[in-house]
């Protein structure tokens, strides 16, 4: 049985359904300092196929940006 957390990201879209830059990285960074132990962006919630190339880079960019700064004080015995 493992005890591994790997949430779901939802991607925070504006009205006009274009991604909102800033909230998918900020949205890592609370999770992995909440103390998770991996994201899944673009991950199960089904909007992978609503979503068209540019956004998915966007999303996963501003995933993968976000991950070195929120490691830095991150507990690394207790992480992956």
């Amino acid at each position: 049985m493992s005890n591994c957390v790997f949430p779901d990201l939802v991607s925070a879209a504006d009205a006009s359904g274009r991604i909102v830059n800033d909230v998918p990285g900020r949205l890592a960074n609370d999770l992995i300092v909440a103390g998770v132990h991996g994201l899944t962006p673009l991950g199960s919630t089904g909007e992978f196929a609503y979503l068209d190339r540019i956004a998915k880079e966007l999303v996963l960019r501003c995933n993968v940006v976000t991950l070195p700064m929120s490691l830095l004080g991150h507990d690394r015995q207790n992480s992956w």
